[in-house]
């Protein structure tokens, strides 16, 4: 690696030897490198020298120097030849002082231990004395030993010979690793073999993660201690460690801790020391950097008693684990007959035996070990001790966390609810918000909420926020934040995409903060400039952090907050619309990213179908008007705008949606109104205003009336004004206009066909006269039709969005193609010349294709038919590729085909035909078999070549070549490529055909808003024309002499409210039916398991019985 950095980096250098392109020079690349390294060695070994300089004059060890006899050895606990370099015998100090009769001298033990006894783990170990700073061992962990600041601390105590069920054990070894990596924990014991440490070491070492195991074990104390000393050899080296032959008065080390802190204070007793350095490191982490701690006892003796009573009269939190034995059994015992006999005056302030008498029941139910009195000394802190009970509680790392959680209280619910979500636990929310709630109120409540959920949003746990809003928490405040969750996509390698976005659709230049003009212009760029921004109290902050969600890609996080939005049916629709901008017009770089846009997608799609179809069966009536309410921040779209323009063609099949289009295609006629009899009335105009279409009772218009607008039934209204009504409304029917331009379309195509075949005919100069009539009408036609494509493209083009709009549809494409051809043709036609009138009329010909294709668009109104023109324009885009393909080959082909065939000859357009139009037409059979019946050297295909010329011959074996070459060809155009050609077809077919239905409803609803915003067809538009400009030219002269009628005052608001309401129940009963239903199938699900884990136990059994009986 560093060799590979330097290169790179010298590399990448103008002025280096190695940034030329040519090949580099090894032998000065090799130099180059080895100076790099040796400064990178020399580097090494100053840093490492200062390090070893450091802690040699951090850290001490404490040598007796004084030998004081008592009972024949020194009171250190050595004999006195282990005293070699003792200043003197002080007979005047009976008492032994580690302060008075022990030198400090710099450590002459630390570096990296390798354990062979047991395993060949290595760990970091380091003897220092009793008296060490507590700054400096924390400055040796984080900067020489390189671990990470501990998230909290967890003190496991308890000695002696633990021997727990093997049930426990697996829950804590499960467990323990869940903690450590959850919350970053560094674990603290004795760092003896055996004991609590010796089985935490065990249950660490068998996972993964790398949990910090530090030992705080005492130097003199452990066996074979000599072999630990590196004095005068390199600390970086490793140390063997062997346990074997260690007396009984010593114990070994555990292999499996990480981490090895050896107090001395001068003795080989054990002295406990380490265990008041180790309390007072715990202290200084907890008061001075805020880290939770929390003791966990294992088994343990009575030492372990009076350690477990001190450290509650600290203050500090106990877990006591039941059925680890010793004395942690004990007081859970004697917790346990104290619960049965509450009424007991039990007294713990002294423990004289008068006193004790209440507590003799208790007493002789237990069978302990222990002196009475440490126990209760334990239980007088009671409140500190919290018993785990595996047989009840089968989660041990839930029950670490809540605990440890509660060691922070005096910090305030937002910084405890700020560890549960980094720990990604929603159960340590909840029971943190179970406890807090009565004990914290007001202001200072909802504002530590706010923050967690802040940080919940950012960090992109969803339960979490899920637990928080249910809480109270103020969503407002984080709406008015939202930019600063927009920058949160800098600390998420995920969310690069926000910031690329950012940058390239908005003034964002990536060094400064996010605006809130600039998410604006992101979402109006998303939006295709349709989207109105709106803030405050008169939104929907649920709306707005669920597009934050959808465009950070998080899809759990969308959601749940669209869970709580007011309108959740117009939410999905949007967030349709805006994923399907994403989708199309944003280019994503991950392929993962792009796969979970479409899963986001169809799980939106999905709810907002099934939200419609709870409302669909609880109101239809309310349902229809939900779907036909516009929303104004998003260019005045209802649902099905919305719908439509996400392509979201599942949601467009909907029978609510279904019956709305109906509604509309047919205006105001009632549902059984045949086609005859609309057709009847375009041909025959008069008839319109008889009753022989008859229209629902239910439509009505608004009319003014005394300065007011009110609702008038067309049924009711009598003479001209019910004759101009029927008219109106006639005619204003998608349906009609349909017809009409079916009618229509059909006339100018039959007018056209008669022009070319029949009254086409050449005129003279200056001789007008010979025009057909016919032909008159079908330019005057046609310059109606050229104004209605103008009308279409202008009022496109009113909008920025849509200025590309009219030219992406295939149809506008074919009129501009159709106009532009008959327009030259028309023009050439006019001219007076016998060429230029040929061409014009070939023109015109060539213009019937697309002018009888265009007819097929008039097949999208029934549901076989309208398939079928997808399937075509599918299939034309398989054959663009298909041709692509043919015509690589048809050169590859007809080159080597031609240039055997064909004497050489100079560029012309006629051999460049020839090399496809042989190949080409030999895919249909037609192979020229004559060329190649050759005995003997023959002339070329072209006759007009000598045929003694050596350049015009061609030979046996070029025949032979040819025909090989005509075989291969025939096989791969014929076999190969023609199947791939009707494969790809077949694919396209059946994708469609299985979505027929599905496709043919979602171009209803573009057909109905083609036909409802165009007017009469061609060439009658132009009395529509004509009356629109004369209807504008009244009101301009009548501005101001007229009163304008007042507006129905309806509460509009309260209208949406109600709306907003409706499909805000849908959605809950949705939600609850949907959480019955997964609720049901997980029990489902677990009765299964156990049935199955009955039938493994059986199979088990069996199989033991037939082993037992073939032993």
């Amino acid at each position: 690696r560093p060799l590979k950095s330097t290169y790179l980096t010298l590399r990448s250098r103008p002025g280096s030897a190695l940034a030329s392109k040519k090949r580099p020079n090894l032998t000065a690349t090799a130099q180059v490198l080895k100076k790099r390294l040796k400064v990178i060695r020399t580097i090494q070994k100053e840093l490492h020298d200062n390090d070893i300089t450091w802690i040699k004059q951090s850290f001490t060890q404490k040598d007796c120097t004084t030998y004081i006899s008592e009972n024949g050895n020194c009171h250190c606990g050595r004999s006195k030849d282990k005293h070699p370099n003792v200043e003197q015998n002080d007979p005047n100090s009976s008492q032994w002082s580690d302060v008075k009769h022990c030198s400090m001298l710099p450590t002459s033990a630390f570096g990296i231990v390798k354990l062979l006894s047991r395993s060949y783990n290595t760990a970091r170990y380091l003897r220092l004395s009793n008296e060490s700073d507590c700054d400096d061992m924390l400055q040796l962990l984080r900067d020489f030993w390189h671990l990470n600041m501990p998230g909290v601390i967890l003190s496991f105590i308890g000695s002696g010979n633990t021997v727990i069920p093997h049930k426990l054990y697996q829950t804590i070894q499960r467990d323990i690793a869940k903690v450590g990596k959850l919350t970053r924990a560094w674990v603290f014991t004795d760092g003896i073999a055996h004991g609590s440490s010796g089985v935490i070491g065990q249950m660490l070492s068998t996972h993964g993660y790398p949990v910090p195991a530090i030992a705080f074990g005492h130097w003199g104390s452990v066996g074979n201690s000599e072999c630990l000393i590196n004095l005068d050899e390199d600390p970086s080296e490793l140390v063997h460690y062997d346990s074997e032959g260690i007396g009984d008065a010593e114990y070994s080390l555990d292999p499996n801790h990480t981490h090895l802190l050896l107090v001395d204070d001068g003795t080989v007793k054990d002295t406990k020391c380490n265990d008041s350095l180790r309390r007072d490191f715990e202290k200084h982490l907890l008061t001075e950097y805020n880290i939770p701690l929390l003791y966990n006892m294992i088994g343990g003796t009575e030492e372990d008693g009076k350690v477990l009573h001190s450290i509650l009269e600290g203050g500090a939190k106990v877990v006591i684990i039941k059925g680890s034995g010793g004395f942690a059994d004990d007081y859970c015992d004697f917790f346990k007959h104290y619960d049965e006999q509450q009424d007991l005056p039990i007294q713990c302030s002294c423990f004289k035996e008068s006193q004790m008498q209440p507590c003799q029941k208790i007493i002789e139910k237990m069978d302990h070990d222990f002196d009475i009195h440490i126990l209760l000394n334990v239980w007088k802190n009671r409140k500190l001790v919290h018993i785990y009970d595996y047989t009840k509680v089968s989660d041990y790392d839930a029950f670490i966390l809540k605990l440890l959680v509660s060691t922070t209280q005096n910090t305030g619910i937002g910084y405890q609810l700020d560890m549960a979500c980094k720990w990604s636990r929603v159960d340590v929310a909840e029971h943190i918000l179970s406890e807090q709630l009565d004990a914290t109120t007001g202001a200072k409540y909802s504002d530590g909420l706010t923050k967690t959920l802040f940080h919940a949003l950012v960090w992109g746990h969803a339960d979490f926020c899920g637990v928080l809003i249910e809480n109270g928490a103020d969503i407002y405040d984080i709406q008015a934040n939202i930019v600063s969750l927009y920058e949160s996509a800098y600390f998420s390698p995920r969310c690069n995409h926000v910031i690329q976005l950012l940058e390239k659709y908005t003034s964002f230049d990536g060094n400064s903060k996010v605006q809130r003009h600039q998410v604006n212009q992101l979402l109006e760029r998303l939006f295709d400039k349709g989207f109105v921004a709106c803030t405050g109290y008169e939104s929907d902050p649920f709306f707005e952090l669920t597009l934050w969600a959808l465009l950070m890609l998080r899809e759990d996080m969308a959601v749940l907050l669209w869970r709580y939005t007011q309108d959740p049916v117009r939410c999905c629709l949007v967030s349709l619309l805006m994923l399907y901008s994403f989708k199309h017009n944003v280019y994503l770089e991950k392929d993962d990213d792009r796969r979970r846009v479409k899963m986001m997608y169809d799980v939106f799609e999905d709810l907002a179908i099934s939200v419609m179809n709870q409302a669909w069966l609880s109101d239809p009536d309310m349902c229809r008007r939900a779907m036909l309410s516009k929303w104004q921040r998003i260019r005045s779209y209802n649902y099905l705008d919305l719908a439509f323009h996400a392509h979201a063609r599942a949601f467009m099949a909907h029978p609510a949606c279904q019956e709305i289009i109906s509604a509309g295609w047919r205006g105001q006629f009632k549902r059984d109104t045949g086609f005859l009899r609309v057709l009847l009335i375009i041909v025959i105009p008069f008839l319109c205003v008889t009753p022989l279409v008859p229209f629902d009772r239910r439509v009505s218009y608004r009319r003014a009336i005394q300065g007011r607008y009110k609702m008038i039934y067309i049924e009711k209204l009598t003479g001209m004004e019910a004759m101009y009504n029927r008219a109106v409304a006639f005619y204003a029917a998608p349906v009609t206009k349909f017809w009409m331009s079916l009618l229509f379309y059909l006339v100018f195509l039959v007018l056209h066909s008669y022009n070319l075949l029949n009254n086409m005919l050449f005129i003279s100069p200056f001789d007008i006269t010979k025009l057909a009539w016919t032909e008159v009408v079908v330019w005057i036609w046609l310059a109606m039709i050229i104004l209605a494509e103008l009308q279409d493209w202008i009022q496109s083009c009113l909008r920025p969005s849509t200025k590309l709009k009219y030219l992406s549809d295939s149809w506008n494409r074919m009129d501009i193609l159709i106009i532009t051809c008959y327009v030259i043709g028309i023009v050439f036609r006019m001219i007076p010349e016998l060429e230029y009138f040929l061409t014009g009329r070939t023109i015109l010909a060539v213009t019937s294709v697309p002018l009888f294709c265009k007819f097929l668009m008039l097949f999208e109104y029934k549901p076989t038919l309208g398939p079928i023109l997808l399937m075509l324009r599918e299939m034309c885009k398989d054959l663009g590729v298909f041709l692509l393909l043919l015509v690589i080959f048809l050169l590859g082909f007809g080159v080597s085909y031609m240039a055997i065939l064909t004497p050489p000859a100079r560029f012309s357009w006629q051999s460049m035909s020839a090399l496809f139009m042989y190949p080409y037409f030999q895919m249909f059979g037609d192979f020229y078999l004559e060329v190649f019946e050759l005995d003997e050297p023959s002339a070329y295909i072209d006759k007009q070549w000598d045929e003694n010329d050596p350049n015009a011959m061609i030979s046996k074996a070029q025949g032979i070549v040819s025909v090989a070459l005509l075989v291969m060809w025939v096989m791969i155009s014929t076999v190969v490529l023609v199947n791939l050609l009707i494969a790809m077809f077949s694919d396209t077919y059946r994708t469609i055909k299985d979505n027929q239905l599905v496709i043919w409803k979602y171009q209803r609803y573009k057909m109905l808003s083609q036909y409802r915003a165009s007017m009469i067809p061609p060439p009658f538009n132009l009395i529509h024309y004509f009356l629109h400009l004369l209807v504008k030219c009244c009101r301009r002269m009548s501005r101001g002499k007229t009163i304008k009628p007042q507006r129905d005052q309806a509460p509009q608001y309260w209208k949406d409210c109600m709306i907003r309401t409706f499909m805000q129940d849908a959605r809950d009963e949705y939600l609850s039916a949907h959480d019955s239903q997964a609720g049901d199938a997980s029990s489902d699900i677990l009765q299964k398991l156990q049935k199955v884990e009955h039938h493994l136990s059986i199979i088990r059994r069996v199989g033991n019985k037939t082993s037992s009986v073939y032993a």
